[in-house]
């Protein structure tokens, strides 16, 4: 994999850290199959402890669509995964086509990256880990020039994800009564030329 960046941890298991500790983002590709197996599994582990109406889980099949047309990035401590996002770049399924949803024509879906979910384990919550990725993520879209917008869902009930995509610039612009296993999203859009790097 590919090493991005460090990032300071200030929280484990919600307890301060005395010392100065660091974790590492890092690049998954499609064919590093070790790290998407891992991701599959921190998602389950994000998904039992968080009602099932605010955060959805992607199937094996699903991650699977996503890495074989986009990337992810994964935030590592001591060698394990704490933390992810999937992104992906092209071939948006039809049923889950955020751009077309919100009104976007052909030529604007096509510039759209979507952000497929993105999870931190309980134990390192509080170290805006979420944010740190999305803006990872948006700083990688922008520097490969190959999108120009990324959008993604949030529960309306999920306050603490909801406050982390504002943050890192997203915009509602629409809702949905009914999606995945119909649950209300909000639909949120980056424009990433109005975005800065942090």
């Amino acid at each position: 994999m590919m090493s991005i960046k460090t990032v300071p941890l200030t929280k484990i298991k919600r307890a301060v850290v005395k010392k100065p500790t660091t974790a590492t983002i890092e690049l998954i590709t499609y064919d590093n199959k070790k790290a998407i197996a891992e991701l599959l599994k921190l998602q389950d582990i994000v998904s039992k402890d968080v009602e099932e109406n605010i955060f959805h889980t992607s199937s094996k099949e699903f991650v699977d669509l996503y890495f074989r047309n986009g990337w992810g990035l994964g935030c590592y401590y001591q060698n394990r995964m704490i933390g992810y996002i999937m992104i992906q770049v092209t071939n948006h399924d039809e049923n889950e086509n955020y751009p077309k949803l919100i009104g976007f024509d052909s030529q604007k879906i096509a510039e759209t990256a979507c952000h497929r979910g993105a999870g931190v384990h309980p134990d390192y919550r509080g170290n805006h880990l979420q944010i740190i990725l999305q803006d990872t993520a948006a700083d990688l879209l922008k520097k490969s020039g190959s999108s120009k917008y990324v959008m993604c869902t949030v529960s309306p009930e999920n306050i603490v994800s909801r406050n982390n995509i504002f943050a890192s610039g997203y915009v509602c612009r629409g809702h949905m009564d009914h999606m995945y296993r119909s649950y209300p999203r909000d639909l949120m859009l980056l424009t990433l030329s109005a975005t800065v790097n942090k």
